[in-house]
C-alpha cells in the first residue's frame, strides 16, 4: 500500500493469483463432477476402488446433506427477512452479525437431522454386515477411455511444459 503498511511485490501478487486460480480450478472441477455424476455412480466408483465403507458412507451422506441444508438455509433466511431482519445491508461486520440468527436454527436443524439419521441407521442394522452389497456395478464405456486418454495427454503436456521452464513463478 502507499503508506508502506502492507508491502506488495510482483512475486507475491503472482503467487496469490496462482493460488486463487488453483483453488478456483479445484472448486470448478469438483462442481462439474458433482453436477454430471449421480451420487449413486460416485458411491459405486468409490466402492470399486476399495475405499473403506465408512468413508463412502460419510461422503455419500455429506453430498446428500448439502442440498437439504441449502434448502433449510433459504427457509431460515426467508423467515428472518419476513421478520424484518436486514441481512444484506451494512458493512462486512454488520452482515456477519446479521447471520448469527440464521446460523443458530440452521445448526440446530443439522444436529436434529444427524440425530434422526443415526437413529434410522441403528434401526436398520447399519454395520451388521462387514461388506454391504452394491446396487449396481459400473462398467467403463468407450467415452470413459477417451476421457482418461485426454486427461493423461493434458497431464503429460502440463508436466512437460513445467519441466521445460514454462508455468513457473
Amino acid at each position: 500500500l502507499p503508506d508502506g503498511s502492507l508491502p506488495l511485490t510482483v512475486g507475491g501478487i503472482s503467487y496469490g493469483v496462482s493460488l486463487a486460480l488453483r483453488i478456483l480450478t479445484m472448486v470448478m472441477l469438483t462442481t462439474l463432477l458433482l453436477i454430471t455424476t449421480p451420487i449413486e455412480h460416485f458411491v459405486a466408483a468409490m466402492r470399486q476402488v476399495h475405499v473403506p465403507h465408512f468413508i463412502v458412507f460419510i461422503v455419500m451422506t455429506a453430498l446428500r446433506f448439502i442440498p437439504t441444508m441449502q434448502h433449510r438455509a433459504d427457509q431460515v433466511l426467508d423467515a428472518q427477512r419476513a421478520r424484518g431482519a436486514r441481512i444484506d445491508e451494512g458493512g462486512m461486520i454488520r452482515r456477519i452479525r446479521a447471520y448469527i440468527p440464521i446460523m443458530v436454527p440452521l445448526i440446530t436443524s443439522g444436529i436434529r437431522m444427524s440425530d434422526d439419521l443415526a437413529a434410522a441407521m441403528v434401526n436398520r442394522g447399519y454395520g451388521a454386515t462387514p461388506r454391504p452389497t452394491a446396487l449396481f456395478t459400473l462398467r467403463a464405456a468407450a467415452r470413459d477411455y477417451l476421457a482418461v486418454a485426454a486427461i493423461l495427454v493434458a497431464l503429460v503436456t502440463a508436466v512437460s511444459l513445467r519441466l521445460m521452464g514454462w508455468w513457473s513463478l
